[in-house]
C-alpha cells in the first residue's frame, strides 16, 4: 500500500534581498516617533512607479482575536486622505513619519506587538503589499527591553549564485561593540557602533551561516541566518522513467518531479528539512533542460509530509499534482517558517 507523503503544502510566496519597509528606529517602542520608508519595488511591486502612495495602517495587540486582526486603523480607504499620504522621496521610496501612540491613538495601557501595514492609490484600486500578497508588519518592542540587535539585510534563506556580492546589514538599539562572522570566520567589526555594514562575495559553496553580535560590556545577544550559494547544474536524469509529481519508490522513499522549463534552480523545502534550502535539496535537472527531479529517502511510513518548490531564489510554490494543498490563509497548522 502506497504511503501519501506530500499533503501538506503553503501558497505562493517569495524572498528577496530587498526591504519592503526601513523603519527608524529600527526597534520603536510605543514613545517612539518612526519614520517609515516604504519601496514600492519591493513586494508585490504593485504601486512601482505611482507618484502618489497612501499609508493603510493599524496595530496588533495582544487583544488582537488573531494574528491579522488589524486594531485602531488609520486612514480613511479610497479617499485622499491627507493624514496618511506619504512624502515621495524619488526612486520609488515614500515616507510616513508618525509618533506611534499618538498616532494610532490606543489607551496606554494596550500592549502594542505590530504595526501592520498595506499601501494604495488615491482610490485603493492598486494596493502594495507583501510578495504573496499578505499585509506587512513590523514588531513593536517593550519600553523597557535591554539590548536588541538582528539582520536586516538579506533576508533568511536567500540564495545567490557562486561569487555574487550583496550587502549584509545589521542594527542593535544602544551602541555596543558589533561583529559580523561568516561561518565562524570574522568578517568584520565597529566599535561602540549602532549599526554594521558589509557587501560580502558569495565564495563558499552550500549553505552558509551569518552572525551578528552585540555586546554593549554588560550582555550580549548573536542574531543568525543562513543564506546558500547555488551548485553548478549539471543535467542528469532520473534513475527510472518518472510522472510529473510525487513517484513512490518504496513505503519511505519518494522522488518528486516538477515541470519547470526555463528556471535556474529548485529547491524543495519541507519538513524533512526544516523548510530551510540546503544544497542537498537541490533538484537535479533532466537533460530535456525542462524538467526538474530529487529522491528523499529515509522517510517514516504513513506519516504526511509537507513540502514546496523554491524556484530561482524568489518564488515558491506548491506542487500542482499535490493530492492536498493548504494555505496559510485557511489553514492554521502551518508555521511562519513555510510562508
Amino acid at each position: 500500500m502506497k504511503t501519501a507523503y506530500s499533503l501538506l503544502f503553503t501558497v505562493i510566496s517569495s524572498l528577496t534581498f530587498g526591504q519592503i519597509l526601513e523603519v527608524s528606529p529600527a526597534f520603536p517602542t510605543v514613545n517612539d516617533v518612526i519614520t517609515i520608508v516604504y519601496d514600492a519595488t519591493e513586494g508585490n511591486a504593485a504601486l512601482n512607479g505611482q507618484n502618489q502612495i497612501y499609508c493603510h495602517t493599524g496595530i496588533i495587540s495582544s487583544t488582537s482575536t488573531s494574528p491579522t486582526n488589524w486594531q485602531f486603523v488609520q486612514g480613511v480607504w479610497g479617499t485622499g486622505d491627507a493624514e496618511v499620504l506619504m512624502t515621495n522621496l524619488g526612486n520609488n521610496k515614500h515616507s510616513i513619519t508618525i509618533d506611534i501612540d499618538q498616532f494610532y491613538g490606543f489607551p496606554g495601557t494596550t500592549n502594542v506587538l505590530k504595526l501592520a501595514f498595506v499601501f494604495r492609490n488615491t482610490s485603493g484600486s492598486i494596493v502594495g503589499r507583501s510578495a504573496d500578497g499578505s499585509d506587512i508588519y513590523y514588531d513593536v518592542y517593550p519600553v523597557s527591553s535591554g539590548l536588541l540587535g538582528q539582520f536586516f539585510e538579506p533576508q533568511p534563506n536567500s540564495i545567490v549564485d557562486l561569487n555574487a556580492s550583496f550587502a549584509v546589514s545589521a542594527q542593535c538599539n544602544v551602541a555596543a561593540n558589533l561583529t559580523l562572522r561568516e561561518n565562524g570566520t570574522i568578517l568584520t567589526t565597529s566599535a561602540n557602533s549602532t549599526s554594521i555594514n558589509y557587501t560580502l562575495t558569495a565564495t563558499n559553496s552550500g549553505t552558509n551561516l551569518l552572525e551578528f553580535i552585540a555586546n554593549d560590556g554588560t550582555n550580549e545577544i548573536i542574531d543568525s541566518l543562513y543564506y546558500t550559494v547555488n551548485p553548478i547544474v549539471t543535467p542528469i536524469d532520473p534513475p527510472t522513467e518518472l510522472k510529473n509529481g510525487i513517484n513512490y519508490l518504496t513505503d519511505s522513499t519518494v522522488i518528486l518531479q516538477l515541470y519547470a522549463p526555463e528556471k535556474q534552480h529548485v529547491y524543495v523545502l519541507g519538513d524533512f528539512n526544516g523548510w530551510q534550502t540546503n544544497v542537498n535539496y537541490h533538484m537535479n535537472l533532466s537533460t530535456d533542460l525542462k524538467t526538474w527531479w530529487i529522491e528523499i529517502a529515509d522517510l517514516t511510513p504513513g506519516q504526511r509530509y509537507g513540502y514546496q518548490y523554491f524556484i530561482d531564489g524568489n518564488l515558491k510554490i506548491a506542487d500542482p499534482l499535490s493530492p492536498l494543498v493548504l494555505d496559510k490563509n485557511n489553514d492554521a497548522a502551518i508555521g511562519a517558517l513555510t510562508n
